[in-house]
Order: structure tokens, then C-alpha cells, then sequence
């Protein structure tokens, strides 16, 4: 049985198939790797939301930096609290 070392340093051969690299990193490394993207996406998204909401109705207030401030803050707050209800599933 080859060493995970030796199948990523024959990456460029032609016989090397996807799951062979895949076997390179553990199981576990992978599943963290896919919670601190989805952790990353779930407090960046609310908040980007929450400016996109805060500008939009600053259009028609006219207090721009305020709402767009308010916005971020809560959209931030409810990504924080989202990702701690996925930590604590974890």
C-alpha cells in the first residue's frame, strides 16, 4: 500500500484517479474544511443582506450611513447566532 505522500507526488501521472487525492486528506480534515466554509457563508450572507437592505431603503429615508450600518450589525448579529445553533449541532 503507497503512502498518501506518494499518491499526491504522482498527481500528474495519467493513472491517478480523483478519489486517490481524495484519500490523501482524512475523512475529518475534510468535514472541517466544509464547516468553516459553510460557518464563513453563514455570518458573510445575512450581513451583505442586511447592507443590500440598508441601502435600499436609504434611498428613500435618506439617512444612508445610519441604515446601512443598522443593516450590517443585524444581519451580522443573526449570522452569529446561526452559526453558533450549527456549532452547538457539531
Amino acid at each position: 500500500m503507497q503512502k498518501p505522500i506518494e499518491k499526491l507526488a504522482r498527481w500528474q501521472s495519467s493513472d491517478l484517479q480523483m478519489g486517490d487525492l481524495l484519500s490523501v486528506f482524512r475523512w475529518k480534515d475534510l468535514q472541517s474544511l466544509a464547516l468553516v466554509g459553510q460557518l464563513g457563508l453563514v455570518i458573510i450572507g445575512p450581513a451583505l443582506v442586511g447592507i443590500w437592505l440598508g441601502s435600499f431603503l436609504a434611498n428613500y429615508v435618506g439617512h444612508a450611513l445610519v441604515l446601512v450600518v443598522v443593516g450590517m450589525l443585524l444581519g451580522l448579529i443573526g449570522g452569529a447566532m446561526r452559526a453558533y445553533k450549527i456549532l452547538m449541532k457539531k
